[in-house]
């Protein structure tokens, strides 16, 4: 199923989904929530300690890596409220061995690469994971999908970036489409040789002519990525309507492109189910960024409609949206399934709680009380330690990179690893 096609499916199941108050797992009593924030505060206490002096050699980061994980594993346990499967998926397991992995390769591919950026392309390569533990196959970093996941640093920041001049954009978008419909294109800058080379990791995986869906997935999220810049105010003025249509469009497209790397003979359910994960990754940032989208002049339903009219009708709604679609993922049936399936539904959910703390201003008070005691903290405590946090983010990054680094282990190139071991397909490639 193509995506336009996949878009209009999406955007029809919105405008006939209802905006009932959302029906979440369970809530906590005050005294519940003191609880959760002192152990909270621990944690976050042993985070500040080590800030204020970073690892600096293997050993020290090795005790800090196992002592670390130890204390989130516990307060996903007891705060979270994860079940022991989601935990020991998520710490110490294979998304940790994949978090290695993507920050030493990083930094062989570019030793220039920030901390901001190896953290930005790691959420990606997470995501990717999902998808392998939904179809049953082993969670592990296969070079199209770190190749995949590090082209969002190069391409998504640079579209994104106000400071470059929109023709400059264009530009740049017209040879990345020739280049990813397989004309030979002579990179403008360092910046855009990254971007080739990075494609060259995924051709050298994926025959253009044995995997075609492999590379129109590529080209279809750039077609997303170049329509969103619509959302920017200073290049163009969609309506309303298609303001959701583009986000619908570039978050199921940033999925599906995952999802072809991982397996490239997807059914067109499965295709559908991942596209609709995806999008829905993609309304619940824009939920979460509305203060950053108003700030930046980025348009979307949520940041168009912040200020005017409270936003609990247009929140409540994509609760529910939510919950169709992801009522979708039982098609996946593999034993591993079972705990992403439920981490996935528990963390959209946990996010538009968050969002909708996070900005109080664009909320009912009755709403805001109706939802936080389906929080394992209270708002107001959210609020403060998130602009800590965010004052800090910088630091933490650091201390994550420097602390999943594989130790001592100089990490090659992956333009020089040739033909990683890839996970069998679901079926034999397109004749």
């Amino acid at each position: 199923m193509r995506r336009n096609a996949l878009t209009e499916r999406h955007l029809k199941q919105w405008h006939k989904t209802g905006s009932p108050f959302p029906r979440l797992d369970r809530a906590y009593t005050p005294a519940e929530q003191a609880v959760r924030e002192n152990r909270f505060e621990t944690l976050a206490g042993f985070l500040d300690e080590k800030l204020r002096r970073l690892p600096s050699t293997p050993q020290e980061r090795g005790r800090f890596e196992r002592e670390a994980l130890a204390r989130c594993a516990e307060f996903a346990s007891n705060v979270l409220d994860l079940d022991d499967a989601q935990v020991r998926l998520l710490f110490g397991g294979p998304y940790t061995a994949v978090a290695r992995e993507m920050v030493d390769l990083a930094r062989a591919f570019d030793p220039h690469v920030s901390a901001a950026d190896i953290y930005q392309a790691g959420r990606n390569a997470m995501t990717a994971g999902g998808i392998q533990s939904l179809l049953g196959l082993e969670i592990r970093l296969t070079p199209g999908i770190f190749a995949y996941s590090m082209l969002y640093p190069y391409t998504d920041n640079y579209l994104d970036d106000p400071r470059v001049p929109p023709a400059a954009k264009r530009a740049f978008n017209r040879r990345l489409r020739r280049r990813l419909s397989g004309e030979p294109v002579t990179p403008a800058d360092p910046r855009e040789q990254k971007v080739y080379e990075l494609l060259a990791i995924i051709e050298n995986d994926f025959d253009r002519d044995a995997y075609p869906q492999v590379l129109a997935g590529l080209l279809s999220i750039h077609q997303a990525q170049v329509r969103s810049l619509l959302l920017h105010k200073r290049c163009g003025s969609p309506s309303n309507g298609d303001l959701l249509r583009i986000s619908l469009e570039k978050g199921g497209a940033s999925v599906l492109a995952d999802a072809y790397l991982v397996a490239p003979a997807l059914g067109e359910e499965e295709a559908a189910c991942l596209f609709g994960w995806g999008v829905l990754l993609q309304l619940g940032d824009d939920l979460q960024d509305i203060e950053s989208d108003r700030a930046a002049g980025i348009r979307t339903i949520f940041s168009e409609q912040a200020g005017r009219e409270s936003l609990d009708g247009l929140t409540n709604r994509l609760f529910e949206f939510g919950r169709i679609l992801l009522a979708h993922m039982e098609i996946f049936a593999s034993p591993s399934a079972d705990a992403i399936k439920d981490l996935i539904r528990r963390s959209f959910a946990g996010l538009l709680v968050a969002a909708a703390g996070a900005a109080p201003g664009y909320f009912s008070r009755a709403y805001l009380r109706a939802l936080e005691a389906y929080s394992p903290f209270r708002f107001s405590f959210m609020r403060r330690h998130r602009k800590k946090f965010l004052a800090r983010q910088g630091m933490f990054r650091r201390l994550i990179s420097a602390t999943l680094s594989k130790t001592g282990r100089r990490c090659p190139s992956p333009s020089t690893l040739g033909r990683f071991p890839l996970p069998r397909p679901l079926a034999p490639p397109l004749e």
